[in-house]
């Protein structure tokens, strides 16, 4: 990926909490895999524990060490042992991901000798108490590029007052495009794996079973709308909501039509198995998820939150899926209807949905702005 002469001890710490499969967590992967064809050598520091994804990262030769941090309030010692891992690494340039690695890391990074830092902050913060926003001003300083992988993720950041705007800019998140191309055989054998007809619609929601992901109005929507009596819905993800999900997939009668499949480690073949991709968050940053499903075709109906409108675009000619209001079921289920009905406008959008991950959401084109950062 590079040409650069290969600087001694160019060692990239990427800081994250853990690596248990998240879209944060699933780039933070991706991008320490790709930095081995770089000069820059990676490292991951978990503040908290490894997690499953942790085993992908170590398995290709890129080290990983957790540091064990307590939960509660700042935990001065997983502080000097971050830094004696940065120290121990000769860490070149510090990379935390979200609110609580910029804390830690932008503070261990600090102590550390002043160690360069890049933040990434991957969705929309919370809204900051303010013992956050105090840990927000008094470190802001430590780091020399905020990153917000969308336009409302830096607009957020600056109008906080965390982010300072001369050392800010937009980078949004980007995927293997041909990694996820469309897979006919795969479409073929997964579909016969799990009992699907070939000319059902299948739509497929892959995002951990959280309140702000509200599977709620996407298991409503999909029972309201005609496609539940011959379509199917897979959820792929787990977490806290998963009881409350359940029992509302009972309670609606479509246990038969809405399965929930749990983690998975086949989610590029269960991809390939669907026709639309389903994202009904409250909140976004720029889902990997979205991404990886356009890249395979998938049709994208998606809530008007967050980096989900800087994807998807329901009007004009840049048309490549559905935009719904937030916890809109009714007009879920006439998206869902629509392009079940439509072969051409199903067709269409999905050609569009493609184009556009290929054209503005490449993990090639992220990772050079990345390192042009990091070489800066």
């Amino acid at each position: 990926m590079s040409s650069h002469p290969q600087p001694v001890d160019a060692t990239v710490a990427h800081v994250v909490l853990s690596l248990d499969v998240g879209g944060a967590e699933m780039l933070v992967a991706s991008m320490v895999a790709a930095l081995r064809s770089t000069e820059f050598r990676p490292h991951v520091v978990c503040l908290d524990h490894g997690g499953s994804l942790a085993t992908t990262v170590l398995g290709k030769g890129i080290p990983v060490t957790c540091v064990g941090r307590r939960a509660g309030v700042l935990d001065v010692t997983a502080v000097a042992r971050l830094r004696r891992v940065l120290l121990g690494t000769r860490a070149t340039l510090v990379h935390t991901h979200d609110f609580d690695a910029f804390a830690y890391g932008g503070l261990a990074a600090w102590l550390g000798g002043r160690l360069p830092v890049i933040h990434t902050q991957h969705g929309l913060p919370a809204p900051f108490g303010w013992k956050q926003r105090c840990k927000a001003i008094a470190l802001r300083h430590v780091v020399h590029r905020f990153v917000g992988v969308s336009d409302e993720v830096t607009a957020i950041g600056l109008e906080s007052g965390w982010f300072v705007r001369d050392r800010t800019l937009t980078i949004t998140n980007g995927v293997d495009v041909e990694a996820f191309r469309p897979d006919p055989l795969a479409r073929r054998q997964t579909r016969q794996a799990l009992g699907i007809p070939d000319q059902d619609l299948v739509v497929i929601a892959v995002a951990r079973l959280a309140e702000i992901k509200d599977h709620v109005t996407l298991v409503r929507g999909f029972a309201a709308s005609p496609v539940a009596n011959t379509g199917h819905l897979l959820l792929v993800g787990d977490g806290p909501q998963r009881r409350q999900i359940e029992e509302e997939i009972a309670r609606l009668g479509q246990a038969g039509r809405i399965r929930m499949l749990g983690g998975r480690s086949d989610v590029r073949d269960l991809l390939a198995a669907a026709d639309v991709f389903a994202l009904t968050s409250k909140s976004e940053g720029i889902s990997i998820s979205l991404l990886e499903a356009m890249a395979t075709g998938l049709v994208p109906v998606v809530t008007a939150v967050g980096g989900n409108t800087q994807v998807v675009h329901a009007e004009g000619q840049a048309l490549n899926g559905m935009v719904i209001a937030p916890g809109a079921v009714d007009e879920l289920a006439v998206a869902l209807h629509r392009i079940s009905e439509d072969d051409v406008l199903r067709a269409r959008l999905s050609a569009a949905a493609r184009e556009t991950v290929g054209e503005r959401f490449s993990h090639q084109e992220m990772m050079a702005r990345y390192l042009a950062a990091y070489r800066s």
